[in-house]
């Protein structure tokens, strides 16, 4: 627990007053995460920005942030909800707005189905094409879901320098993925 700087105290008392600068500000924040984790592409980013910005409002009204850093805090609960968006989506994905060819409740239609099984090979193919230490990143990121703490711990590296690292790797991978979806 850390103390809050006054610069993050006057952002939160801006944002519970809902005062357009200061929402425009942690929606930038929550942007860059969505940005910056490639899942844009995959959901629909403004409800991840919506369901982020209530949650962040009613934790910040009831106090249960700390001081660790408002922007710290703010893209942790962003990314939280790309997770939380991204096993909705595994469980129940985007309706196709097709009445007449929707499954019963909870079970996904073939052409949703599809969809999906294709954006897991593309995620697949693009892993095989990271090096060795990227692909070991994107695991403990994505597939144990591993904490930064721990990641840090791992590598024996600083937190800014783990940060640095991911933002890197994504941008190999949108490379590499925008080179696979070309035609």
């Amino acid at each position: 627990m850390g103390t809050m700087s006054d610069r993050d105290r006057s952002i939160i008392d801006a944002f519970l007053r809902e005062e357009s600068r200061a929402v425009a500000t942690i929606t930038e924040w929550i942007t860059q995460v969505i940005r910056c984790k490639s899942w844009n592409h995959l959901f629909e980013s403004d409800d991840i920005v919506q369901e982020t910005l209530i949650a962040l409002f009613l934790e910040l009204r009831n106090k249960s942030y700390r001081g660790e850093g408002l922007r710290a805090y703010v893209q942790r609960v962003a990314s939280n909800k790309c997770v939380d968006a991204m096993r909705r989506y595994g469980r129940n994905p985007i309706e196709s707005g097709r009445e007449d060819c929707d499954a019963p409740d909870g079970v996904p239609n073939a052409e949703d189905h599809l969809e999906f099984l294709q954006q897991v090979r593309l995620a697949e193919a693009v892993l095989n094409e990271l090096n060795p230490s990227d692909q070991q990143l994107m695991r403990w990121l994505h597939i144990e879901q591993m904490d930064r703490r721990e990641i840090v711990g791992r590598l024996r590296i600083s937190d800014g320098a783990l940060r640095k690292r991911i933002c890197d790797c994504m941008k190999r991978v949108r490379e590499v993925r925008t080179r696979m979806e070309k035609p």
